[in-house]
């Protein structure tokens, strides 16, 4: 039997697989390593959460939208559809990452 090693040669591995980022896709520094971020300016005023669904993502929408539906109904959260005049909201679109 003949065994041997390539050297330099790395399996494939899956994006969110990346063993150097928080959760496979995250990169942080010194200053993010910590539990929570605390302060009303991190939160969604009055914990209302627009979002919109990216119309690449075609499947998968009513299991988001049931999950949405779900804490909204048992947390103090309240997602909503994104309105133009929201600056800031949630944007969900399909890829790794």
């Amino acid at each position: 039997m003949i065994s041997y090693v390539l050297l330099g040669a790395e399996r494939p591995r899956h994006p969110m697989e990346n063993p150097d980022m928080y959760q496979g896709d995250i990169l942080l520094d010194d200053e993010d390593d910590r539990n929570a971020l605390v302060g009303d300016t991190y939160k969604w005023p009055g914990g209302v959460i627009p979002y919109e669904i990216n119309v690449g993502l075609t499947e998968g929408t009513n299991q988001i939208e049931k999950a949405m539906n779900y804490l909204s109904n048992n947390t103090c959260i309240q997602f909503t559809q994104r309105r133009y005049l929201d600056k800031d909201y949630l944007m969900i679109f399909p890829g790794d990452g």
